[in-house]
Parts: structure tokens; C-alpha cells; sequence
């Protein structure tokens, strides 16, 4: 099967556009109206989606329409594709979980999700499970990604990982 591609930045432009401009449509009820009732982080998502042109948004539409074909075609002799979930392990626990994150905190936090976005944006089915941990005892996942409508395979490989080891049983030290 052929690869669907080599330079996933395109496909993290689209997943932007796409993303924030349906951020913005999902909370168009009460944002920008209750603007102060969101973080400063997100705040700048969503003005980021206020912004984008319809030119903007078609533009993605299209890229992701050409990925998403492009990913078809290779699951055609694939069952289940296996890889990282994240880039990076898990962020290590905040003093204050709740703290509201400014755009850098922000950006910081979703940076790093290029083995998630592409299947954000191609609507395919993943699994994500524990694989690990650093060796600072931070936790790391493994992505199952399976063709649409293709879930019952992916959860039949993540049961088979799972009873393979035991990372599932483990938990991070707090």
C-alpha cells in the first residue's frame, strides 16, 4: 500500500482551519457574548475560527477530503495501523489543574499532537493505550488506527496488546 503521506503539514494546517472554525460554530451561543467565561488560551481558538474565510475553510476541506482518500486507499490491504499516540509523554501534574492556561500554555499543550490530528481530521477510528512509561515515570500510549467503521478490529488488537503485556495494569506514580 502506498503511503498516504510523507509531509503530515499540510494535513495539520487543515486539521487548524477545520478545527477552530467548527470551535467557534459549536460555541456561537455564547461566545464571543460570554467571552470572559473562557480561558485566555481558548479564547484565541476561538477568534482564531471567528476569523477563518470561508476561501480559508474550503481551502482545508479540500486537503482534507485528498488526505482522507489518500488514507483510505492504504488501509485498503491494512487491517490496523499501530503508532505513537503522542510525540511526547504525558505533561507532568500541574500544581493547579484547573489554573487557565494563557495562548502559550495553550499552544504548548497540542503542539505535539501530530499522530492524533491526522485521524482527527480523516474521521478513522483509533485506540489509544498505556505502553510504558519515561524514565521519569511519566506515562506513555500506543494508537491503534484502523480504516472507517473499522473499530471492532482495532479493539480486537488493543484486547490482544493488552493481554500481551500488562502496561494496563500499572499506574504512574503520583
Amino acid at each position: 500500500a502506498s503511503r498516504p503521506s510523507r509531509d503530515l503539514g499540510a494535513v495539520s494546517s487543515a486539521w487548524g482551519v477545520i478545527a477552530r472554525a467548527e470551535a467557534a460554530a459549536f460555541h456561537a451561543t455564547t461566545y464571543p457574548s460570554q467571552a470572559s467565561q473562557y480561558g485566555p488560551g481558548f479564547r484565541t481558538v476561538l477568534d482564531g475560527g471567528l476569523s477563518v474565510s470561508g476561501v480559508e475553510y474550503a481551502n482545508a476541506a479540500k486537503a482534507r477530503a485528498e488526505f482522507t482518500g489518500r488514507l483510505n486507499r492504504f488501509f485498503g490491504d491494512i487491517d490496523c495501523m499501530v503508532c505513537p499516540t503522542m510525540s511526547n509523554p504525558a505533561r507532568q501534574k500541574r500544581d493547579d489543574p484547573f489554573a487557565v492556561l494563557d495562548s502559550g500554555g495553550w499552544s504548548r499543550l497540542v503542539e505535539r499532537d501530530v499522530h492524533t490530528k491526522p485521524f482527527n481530521l480523516s474521521g478513522n477510528p483509533t485506540l489509544s493505550l498505556p505502553c510504558g512509561f519515561t524514565a521519569d515515570e511519566l506515562p506513555l500510549s500506543i494508537q491503534f488506527v484502523g480504516p472507517r467503521m473499522g473499530e471492532a478490529t482495532i479493539c480486537r488488537a488493543g484486547y490482544a496488546f493488552q493481554q500481551a503485556t500488562q502496561w494496563h495494569t500499572k499506574h504512574p506514580v503520583l
